[in-house]
């Protein structure tokens, strides 16, 4: 074939592919590039490295279960599509870093479905090194994150949503497993069957989550066997609208050193805090409000409680008991807010409480009278204390004044 001809014919083809894509954009129809996906089915035995413009480029799509024996370093604005029951493991020596940023995070998501539990999730066996997920986007899987005890993860500032096994929701989770020593924090579960929901963790935090619109509970501690949490800090969440409790801590064996303290809970189907077979337990400085369903309290203590400190919380609760107290052991639970000046048991107290002194609202004005001339001004000073040093957190602060002449 000598050039001439060649040139010919390399135009012709041009031209057609030209008068083609003329003819569908006249017709109305849109023309979409072929994306270059990049298909992942293989085990990952050798460190690698995933982002867009490497290799095929966005999305990675895995299918079936692509287990994961060295690191594997997940890019910024990588986006990475599971097929039906998809699963990423992180097994024998492997370790994953996916960390994207707040403008340009990692996407875990399903393939064609946009609905729950879709794809199974990202998983670490017992074997796995560290790992850390930041600033990630995990959507329409089983469970999002399954962690283990024995190694340090790192779970934080991601977005979770759309997450649950309708054929198993006890085992579904935002984030599931049983880790130790971990840091999951500031991150936004919403629209999931559960929020976070652990088994037998130990001293791990849980700070700063934001967690809602979930069916069943927001945050909880579930019984395996005999086994127990311990040293774990659930501080300074934010918890709403959960189909069953905000925070729950209900061991088998004897949880210790727990500590709840600093969260805004509020509108939950079942008990805003629950807690059983603890000691040493310290619930402190939450604010919980708006429970409003029947038969639903702000603060239960189950079974045996030993040594529990329990002040400065701020509760207000409609229809049942500020703090029930059903352990059989006497609970001390001086200085808190508990919806009134003139707490009692009941209303707001069921059990063997000792409650008082409780934090008491008082508004002093600088004057006892003012003229009513509609431009005279005072200060008036609001206090919330038991007079002992407690106070209420700083959420319950606030007093709605209106006023009037004459």
């Amino acid at each position: 074939m000598n050039a001439k001809f060649f040139t010919k014919m390399l135009t012709s083809t041009l031209l057609g592919v030209s008068f083609v894509f003329l003819a569908l954009v006249l017709l109305g129809r849109s023309v979409t590039p072929v994306s270059a996906d990049t298909p992942v089915s293989s085990p990952i035995n050798s460190d690698d490295t995933w982002g867009p413009g490497l290799y095929g480029g966005n999305p990675y799509l895995i299918t079936g279960t692509v287990l994961v024996q060295a690191k594997l370093t997940i890019l910024p604005g990588t986006e990475v599509q599971f097929s039906k029951d998809g699963l990423l493991q992180i097994g024998n020596g492997g370790q994953l870093i996916a960390v994207g940023t707040p403008a340009d995070p990692i996407t875990f998501t399903s393939r064609f479905t946009k609905a729950r539990g879709v794809w199974d999730g990202i998983r670490f066996v017992a074997t796995s090194l560290t790992g850390t997920i930041q600033y990630a986007v995990i959507e329409y899987s089983k469970v999002g994150v399954e962690l283990v005890e024995g190694e340090f993860h790192d779970v934080s500032s991601n977005t979770f949503r759309y997450i649950g096994d309708a054929l198993n929701p006890p085992d579904s989770g935002v984030i599931v497993g049983s880790p130790d020593n971990n840091i999951l924090n500031y991150n936004v579960a919403y629209s999931s069957v559960n929020g976070i929901r652990l088994k037998k963790p130990g001293d791990n935090q849980i700070v700063g989550n934001r967690i809602y619109d979930i069916d069943s509970d927001c945050l909880a501690f579930v019984s395996d066997s005999a086994s127990s949490s311990g040293g774990n800090y659930i501080n300074n969440n934010e918890i709403f609208t959960c189909g069953g409790q905000g925070i729950s801590i209900n061991d088998s064996g004897t949880g210790t050193y727990n500590s709840i303290v600093g969260n805004v809970i509020s509108d939950t189907l079942d008990d805003a805090v629950y807690v059983i077979n603890q000691r040493s337990i310290t619930v402190s400085h939450n604010v919980i409000y708006n429970i409003t369903p029947t038969l639903v309290n702000g603060l239960h203590f189950g079974t045996f409680q030993f040594d529990a400190v329990v002040h400065s919380n701020a509760i207000c609760v409609d229809d049942r008991y500020e703090i029930q107290n059903t352990t059989g052991v006497p609970l001390t639970a001086e200085g808190n807010w508990l919806g009134t000046n003139t707490p009692a048991a009941p209303p707001e107290i069921n059990g063997t409480v000792d409650y008082t002194p409780s934090i008491a609202l008082a508004l002093t004005p600088a004057d006892a009278a003012l003229p009513a001339d509609g431009a005279s001004t005072t200060v008036i000073t609001v206090t919330m204390n038991d007079g002992n040093g407690h106070v209420a957190p700083p959420l319950a602060r606030s007093v709605d004044l209106t006023t009037s002449l004459g």
